[in-house]
């Protein structure tokens, strides 16, 4: 009797993942992209189990045209220890991703239906240099074409004091995300019923903006262009303004040694990226997606010309040249010339 040999056509997507599964091996490759405003988008299929495998599809997706209103979401998000891998199916293939990639499918994978996702390690094919180098240029129109943009800061760690921060900062928001994956406005109400772990600024500060994503140059450009933003530790998230809000209005009680460089360092990086983020929506006339209360904030500036003025803070890391600066104030002014 002939050798049979799996074949996707035999079988529906559901016999492919039961039968097939691991048989067929790592030998997902990439095809080439069909237009020059051709990006892939990662199809997460959902999940009852939050342990299961993650199953997804690679599909292209256009930019400049109609495929453009079926949306996709931007992740943005440090690619950690690559030593560290995991398997995920595409399709009836699989694929190697990094640790912290494969945390964040895990926390945003929903229950109910599929999610488009661009990922930078799935959606560009990271062996062929010359389709990574045009990529890498479209940055900016990646981001700021996305429905939304999730900043993922990496996994829980179930310490007390990331747990006192996560309760803190959804205490303070407008909505928080749920088992589900859904926006929960009633959950900064059960948070603040809370009688320990109620968390303060510190806790926010010793574990959250200690995240190495806020010391990553690139990331900077991701939230100045993106149209909507949250931000998610683990299962944990709330929206970017509100944690903008918490961080730079909230009143902080000095003690009698005062704040601490370190401390201040870290809050200007916040607020850095938020008056970026302002003027840039501000000088393109897309003032009706950033909050009321920008003007609260003290330093605050109205339409600032200059983006290289924005990033300034970004020195607070003395590895940064002026030069990379620069370069990151070109790559985010840029569209004018688009």
């Amino acid at each position: 009797m002939a050798d049979f040999e799996a074949s996707e056509e035999y079988f529906t997507p559901e016999e492919q993942k039961l039968f097939l599964g691991q048989n067929i091996g790592e030998g997902f490759k990439y095809s080439a992209l069909s237009h020059s405003d051709s990006i892939r988008v990662f199809v997460l299929e959902p999940s009852l189990d939050a342990t299961a495998p993650i199953y997804g599809e690679i599909v292209e997706h256009r930019l400049h045209s109609d495929s453009a209103k079926q949306g996709y979401t931007a992740l943005s998000y440090v690619w950690g220890d690559e030593t560290d891998t995991h398997k995920i199916h595409i399709g009836v293939f699989q694929l190697r991703i990094g640790h912290n990639l494969n945390l964040a499918l895990l926390n945003l994978r929903r229950q109910d239906y599929p999610i488009r996702l661009w990922v930078d390690a799935l959606c560009i094919n990271q062996n062929d240099v010359s389709e990574r180098n045009h990529q890498v240029q479209q940055m900016r129109t990646i981001y700021s074409s996305a429905f939304e943009t999730v900043i993922y800061l990496g996994g829980e760690t179930g310490g007390n004091t990331q747990l006192s921060a996560w309760n803190f900062l959804e205490r303070h928001a407008g909505w928080a995300m749920n088992s589900n994956r859904d926006t929960d406005s009633g959950r900064p109400a059960e948070m603040e019923s809370l009688t320990s772990f109620r968390g303060d600024l510190s806790d926010v500060e010793i574990d959250v903006l200690t995240r190495p994503w806020f010391k990553r140059l690139w990331v900077f450009q991701e939230v100045v262009v993106s149209k909507t933003l949250s931000i998610q530790c683990g299962s944990r998230g709330i929206s970017w303004d509100d944690f903008c809000k918490i961080l730079l209005l909230t009143p902080r009680h000095a003690d009698i040694y005062g704040f601490s460089l370190e401390s201040m360092e870290k809050l200007e990086i916040v607020r850095d990226m938020f008056q970026a983020r302002c003027s840039y929506h501000e000088l393109y006339g897309m003032d009706q997606s950033l909050p009321a209360w920008r003007f609260q904030v003290p330093t605050y500036k109205h339409k600032t010309p200059d983006i290289l003025n924005c990033s300034k803070g970004l020195g607070f890391n003395s590895k940064l040249r002026t030069r990379e600066i620069k370069y990151l104030a070109y790559l985010v002014s840029r569209a004018e010339l688009m």
